[in-house]
């Protein structure tokens, strides 16, 4: 069966498909999706066809994590995830998000402080002079 044709055609437009909520979490582009899809001629699940692709530079194209959270948002999406489930899904995932943020910013802030060493060194070499 190729893209665009049954059930591949009703994957793109349904909202809950695996492809769709990736693509919407911006864990993987259109573009991956639309290779992924036609990678599935051999019947695998989309999700493990992602995390088996490679971009141009070597990096995965989805790791494993990430499919996790995405199959959970399905699960909770289609009403098949429990409220203890849906719960626990959204503060590990809220959890996750912190430390990505913080990461970010302790890196902006080290980045902050030296280029403020470097103005502060320009400055004062300037004023010597």
């Amino acid at each position: 069966m190729k893209p665009g044709n049954g059930k591949f055609e009703k994957a793109r437009i349904d909202e809950t498909s695996i492809g769709n909520i990736l693509v919407d979490l911006g864990f993987i582009t259109q573009e991956d999706l639309d290779r992924a899809i036609e990678i599935q001629r051999r019947q695998a699940p989309i999700g493990e066809i992602l995390t088996q692709m490679r971009r141009d530079d070597g990096s995965p194209v989805l790791q494993r994590e990430q499919l996790d959270i995405a199959l959970m948002k399905q699960k909770i999406a289609r009403g098949e995830a429990g409220h203890r489930e849906e719960l626990s899904f959204y503060r590990s995932h809220t959890r996750q998000m912190i430390s990505e943020f913080s990461e970010q910013i302790r890196s902006a802030a080290e980045v902050t402080t030296t280029l403020a060493q470097k103005l502060t060194s320009t400055h004062l070499k300037v004023k010597v002079r």
